[in-house]
Order: structure tokens, then C-alpha cells, then sequence
């Protein structure tokens, strides 16, 4: 049977029957892999990046220590893992003293992301992926000015003499506005213990870090949170770094919305040719009536041809999907500067399901109704436009789209507002086309000519088909149209978060004294 459904189809190619439906079919495909692909990589890429604010795939955070068996558990389950000490305490050199925001690292920090360096203060970063070495503290550049300290000189914390060795540009992690203030410095986590600060009592923040596949941190999640208390917090990036989150959010739900108009782009193309393939085989399916077909071998004619050619299309498709993927990414290389993942398998399959799903709700219709036609059309043509069909299969094709737009977003109310807005946008498209078709046959029928009275008596009998198309290419602007408006509206919302001339840097514990010979300093 697949043997001579490829024959049939092969045939029916080369006669250019299926065609349009075919190149449907594949541009749906490359539509929707092509746009969940880019929707699943951007956001995937979006998310590894932010988790350089983290300096870690998740975080706990806690005023105390953890048991060791609990870090034990996550390296056993293949994690990589680090710990962070912030608290605050004196810094000594020499004569002076200054109140800082000391941070103590383990071995393996940043687990994700890098620390930046440098040799001199205030001087270029350079990228380091491990921070100090035991006996090392790296300071902020302002901090070596606050303590008349020098590359290389010595500093005290506590009990704990350290060798001030880089200055400390900036940080993956960099905490919140009042930890970013205050001076900073930074030791390794070994010397803890020597500089003697950390007491009963002592205002201590731990941040326990922990990096590896989402799979082995959802499953190390399930077994840690039944042994958290209230003040312990399992945290990512959303929980994290609300403003990330908020960003994130505001992306994920553009990119969600485009791969739903996508689907609903593709329905409506698949649709307008299906119904134009069944138009074209009444003929065929008339005369292998006559000869006695049955409808079960009219069905099963079709329905391969229909099987195989979604097939064909969805391996084409696919292909053009990718290729549509690398195209939005070359477009906006200027614009991203993040690393994008890799490609996956969840694109392909979804531009499939599209396939095999609008193939059934919108293809297989007008099969069935192939099916019905008369022998009798051979002899004598008759009306073929049949309303109820029609509204049948644009019934189930509504059904269908909403569930994959469902399906793919995982989001019923962006897929109900999606879905109703195409409804009526269908809706008034398809009544607007209705009344002009009245309008123009009551006004010209009488003084029009022969031929354009013909013309409009055709357009007239087959006005539910024509409305039928005209509100397909309503959904295809409106698709195409809300894209365009929610891309420029994204980017001008994300632009006016800040004023044109907002600041990006700042000087602070400016004196009143002191403004005057500032102004004059940057005057010169």
C-alpha cells in the first residue's frame, strides 16, 4: 500500500495537484520549528547567561552553616558545588582602618561566570575563574586608596595577616545596592576560620552554590527542600534576581506569543490549500465513482497520499526550520551578545505535531468530503459548495490550532487570547466579504454584461469559500502584523525603563564643600 500511495503521490506531484498543499505543509513546519526553535534557544541562552548573576545554576542561602552530608549528597548526584561567607568587619593596614564587606570563597567559585582582576587600581579587568588563593585578599580599587595600600602590601582581618594581591574590578554575583557601596574585599574561604571574626552572634550571610544539569538539580531539589527551615531559601535566577526575572518574564512571553501566531499562520495556510486540493480531485474522485471505487478506497487513496506527503514535509520542513533559526540569529548578531545554545530536538517535534495536526483538522476534511461526491458529477455539475462542511471543518480547525497553540505554550490564557482575537478577527473578515458579495450582486447583477454577470453569480455561489480565504489572509496579516508591533513595543518598553540621559556612573559621600571643586575638576 505505501509502495502505490508513493507512486499516487509522485503522480500527483508531477501533475501538481499537491503542490500547494505540500509547500504548506513544509512552510508551517519551517514556520513553527523555526520560531519555537529560536523562541527555545534565546530563552534557554537568556537563562544560562543570567546565571552569571548568580555565579551558580542555584543557590541556598542561610545565616548558618549546612550539614557536610548535604553537600556530600549534591556531589554525589554529580553537582559542582562552592560556598560564599559574606559579613562585614574592620580592614587593617598600617595605621588605618576601614569597614568593609568582606566575602570568603571555597575552592570552585565562580561556578559559573568570572571574577575580573587587576594589577593595578582602577585598571582594565582581566577574567579570572578561581578567586584568591589562601593568604590572599583582593580588594576594590578604592579600598587600597581608603587604606594608603599599595599592590602587594599587607592587610590584617581579625587574627588573619593576608598579602592585598590584585584589586577587584568585579564580581558574577555581585549582591545588592548596599553590598556594591560598601568597600569590598574578598579571601578564601580556607581563611575563614584563622581571622577569628565569625562568632556566636556575628551577622553572617552563606550562600551555598551549586551548578550541573537541570535534571540533577531539580532531583538534589526534591530531596533538600523537606529539610529546609524558614530560613533557608533554594533559589535560581528568577527568585534571585527579580529584576532578570522580570526581564526573563516580559521575553518569554513574546517569544510564546510569536510561536503562537505561528501556528496560527501556518493553520490558516494549510487550510487554504487543503480546500484547494479538494477542489481540484472532485473530478477524480467522481470518475473513480463511476468506476466503482468505494468511499473506503476513495479514503484510504487519499489519506496515504495525505500521510506520506506530511511525511516529506516535515523532514523539508525541518531542514527550512533550521535554516529559518540560523537567519533570526544572523539578523540580530549586532543586537545579542550572549552565547546561544544548541539546538534541539523540541522544535522539530513540535513543527511535526504542527504538521500531523493540521494535516487531520484541516486536510482530512475536505478528504471526507471528497468521499461523498456522486458518480453522477460526471454527467452533470452541480453546486458543489456545502456550507455545513465547511463551517465543520473551520470548527475543528479552530479546535485543532487552540490546542497546539496549548500544547506548545503551556499558557491558557495566552492561548485563549490568541484564539479568540483570530476568531474574530475570521469572524469580521468573513462577514465584511459576505455583505460586499451581496452588495456587489444587488447593485451590478441587473447592469452588468454577460460575462461579469457571470462572474459574480460564480463568486456569489461559492461567497462561503471565498470568505473562507479572505479571513485565512486576515489571520496571516493579523499574525504578521502583531509581531511586528510587539517586537518594536518590547524593545521601546525595555528602552524607556531608563531617560535618555540617566547616569551610569556615580560618585557618593560627597561633602557640600567638596561640589564646587568638583565641578571645577570636570569643567577641565
Amino acid at each position: 500500500m505505501i509502495i502505490r500511495g508513493l507512486r499516487h503521490l509522485l503522480r500527483a506531484w508531477r501533475g501538481g495537484e499537491l503542490g500547494l498543499l505540500g509547500f504548506s505543509l513544509a512552510l508551517a513546519v519551517a514556520i513553527v520549528s523555526g520560531i519555537a526553535g529560536f523562541s527555545d534557544r534565546l530563552s534557554r541562552s537568556m537563562e544560562q547567561q543570567s546565571h552569571h548573576f548568580l555565579a551558580a545554576d542555584r543557590v541556598l542561602k542561610t545565616a548558618r552553616t549546612i550539614p557536610d552530608e548535604w553537600l556530600a549528597e549534591a556531589r554525589s548526584r554529580g553537582l559542582r558545588t562552592a560556598t560564599v561567607a559574606s559579613f562585614r568587619s574592620m580592614v587593617y593596614a598600617g595605621d588605618a582602618m576601614q569597614l568593609a564587606s568582606i566575602r570568603a570563597v571555597s575552592e570552585g567559585y565562580p561556578l559559573v561566570g568570572e571574577l575580573g582582576t587587576s594589577d593595578e587600581l582602577f585598571g582594565v579587568a582581566s577574567a579570572q575563574s578561581a578567586g584568591p588563593k589562601p593568604g590572599e585578599l583582593w580588594l576594590d580599587s578604592r579600598l587600597f586608596a581608603l587604606l594608603n595600600l599599595t599592590m602587594g602590601g599587607g592587610a590584617e582581618i581579625g587574627d588573619q595577616k593576608f598579602t592585598a594581591s590584585q584589586a577587584l574590578i568585579s564580581e558574577p554575583d555581585q549582591g545588592n545596592m548596599n553590598e556594591m557601596l560598601a568597600p569590598r574585599g574578598m579571601i578564601n574561604y580556607a581563611d575563614l576560620a584563622a581571622t577569628d571574626v565569625v562568632q556566636p552572634g556575628s551577622l553572617v550571610s552563606y550562600r551555598y552554590l551549586f551548578a550541573g544539569d537541570e535534571s540533577q538539580l531539580d532531583a538534589y531539589a526534591q530531596w533538600l527542600m523537606p529539610h529546609l527551615d524558614e530560613g533557608q531559601r533554594w533559589q535560581g535566577v528568577r527568585d534571585g534576581q527579580p529584576a532578570m526575572a522580570a526581564t526573563l518574564k516580559r521575553a518569554e512571553g513574546y517569544l510564546l506569543l510569536a510561536a503562537s501566531l505561528g501556528v496560527a499562520l501556518a493553520g490558516a495556510a494549510i487550510a487554504l490549500a487543503a480546500r484547494r486540493y479538494g477542489e481540484r480531485n472532485t473530478d477524480n474522485v467522481a470518475v473513480m465513482k463511476a468506476l466503482g471505487a468505494s468511499r473506503r478506497q476513495v479514503l484510504t487513496h487519499y489519506g496515504v497520499q495525505l500521510g506520506l506527503l506530511c511525511v516529506v514535509a516535515i523532514i523539508l520542513g525541518g531542514f527550512g526550520g533550521y535554516g529559518l533559526q540560523w537567519a533570526l540569529f544572523s539578523s540580530l548578531q549586532g543586537l545579542i551578545s550572549v552565547d546561544v545554545a544548541a539546538a534541539s530536538w523540541r522544535p522539530f517535534v513540535v513543527g511535526a505535531v504542527t504538521a500531523v495536526g493540521c494535516t487531520a483538522v484541516f486536510a482530512m476534511p475536505p478528504v471526507f468530503r471528497l468521499s461523498k461526491v456522486s458518480p453522477m458529477r460526471v454527467l452533470r455539475r452541480g453546486n458543489d459548495e456545502d456550507g455545513a462542511g465547511l463551517l465543520a471543518g473551520a470548527l475543528s480547525g479552530i479546535g485543532g490550532i487552540g490546542l497546539l497553540m496549548w500544547w506548545y505554550s503551556k499558557d491558557i490564557l495566552l492561548s485563549t487570547t490568541v484564539l479568540v482575537a483570530a476568531l474574530v478577527i475570521g469572524l469580521l473578515a468573513s462577514v465584511l466579504v459576505l455583505y460586499l458579495i451581496s452588495v456587489a450582486r444587488t447593485l451590478l447583477i441587473n447592469r452588468a454584461g454577460g460575462a461579469l454577470r457571470i462572474a459574480l453569480a460564480a463568486v456569489y455561489r461559492r461567497r462561503i469559500g471565498n470568505a473562507f480565504q479572505v479571513a485565512s489572509f486576515a489571520l496571516s496579516l493579523m499574525a504578521l502584523s502583531c509581531l511586528g508591533v510587539l517586537r518594536t513595543s518590547l524593545i521601546e518598553d525595555w528602552q524607556l525603563q531608563l531617560p535618555v540621559d540617566a547616569p551610569n556612573h556615580f560618585l557618593i559621600n560627597i561633602q557640600e564643600s567638596e561640589i564646587q571643586p568638583l565641578d571645577t575638576f570636570f569643567l577641565q
